[in-house]
């Protein structure tokens, strides 16, 4: 009974395990790309930086628009992975495709930023930011027909 209790704990630990370091490459990959492009001096200060854990309404509101994403009312953002794939595989488009349909709207020299599934008037869409030269761009993209809803410049 208590090697059974010790392999179900470590069982449980592992899971956990795997399931933070499937988080943490997650939001390393949407948030930049290719964890390789941080430089050294950016790392630095990333990890220098307070966490905010004030949030205007505004804010707050708009993290909690994207799929799979709560804050706390002390300020903590809460990711459910499970949801966010869950979206993911209920639309036609894949997140690369539409990171491509980006690209082939933009032109190659773009470089895709976040990309995130948003629901907007009951239709669900892939919302690309993308850098092209100074400038910063948000592609809303049907994300069952490919469809290009808005692709408008950032000011």
């Amino acid at each position: 009974m208590k090697h059974q209790k010790k392999a179900l704990f470590m069982s449980t630990l592992t899971a956990a395990l795997v399931a933070g370091a499937g988080i943490y490459m997650y939001t390393q990959y949407d948030i930049v790309g290719n964890e390789e492009d941080i430089s050294e001096e950016v790392r630095e200060v990333a990890s220098e930086a307070p966490a905010k854990t004030e949030l205007t309404e505004e804010e707050k509101e708009q993290l909690e628009a994207q799929t799979g994403v709560t804050v706390t009312e002390n300020g903590v953002m809460e990711v459910n992975i499970g949801e966010i794939l869950a979206e993911e595989s209920s639309v036609t488009i894949t997140r690369d495709q539409a990171r491509e349909m980006a690209l082939g709207s933009l032109g190659e020299e773009a470089e895709i930023g976040a990309c995130d599934i948003r629901e907007h008037e009951g239709v669900k869409y892939w919302v690309v930011q993308a850098d092209k030269g100074k400038e910063t761009y948000q592609i809303w993209l049907n994300a069952d027909t490919g469809e290009e809803f808005i692709n408008q410049k950032v000011e």
